[in-house]
């Protein structure tokens, strides 16, 4: 009786792991396709990102060209014209 009582046990033990096994595996593959899918967003989001900079440096240039026909007024960064005077303090430069 003793035997098949441990006969039983160690079916018992056997299912359970082979249920652990293939819980196991079915959790591995779910963090698998979560990290495929985090890597997905994280690349979207770095070229969005390049982009975004990319387009902040052209915007830069452009300012930057737009400068030697003007100068930056020191209190507002608004741009005047050489010889401009107004009522801002500094010549050229809108009152404030």
């Amino acid at each position: 009786m003793e035997t098949v009582s441990l006969e039983h046990q160690i079916q018992s033990v056997q299912r359970h792991i082979a249920f652990l096994k293939k819980e196991q595996m079915e959790l591995l593959h779910d963090l698998h396709l979560e990290i495929l899918r985090l890597q997905k967003h994280c690349s979207e989001l770095t070229h969005d990102l390049e982009l975004k900079e990319l387009e902040a440096r052209q915007q830069g240039k452009a300012a930057r060209f737009r400068l030697p026909r003007g100068e930056r007024c020191a209190a507002g960064g608004e741009e005047r014209q050489p010889g401009a005077s107004g009522a801002g303090g500094s010549p050229g430069c809108p009152p404030g």
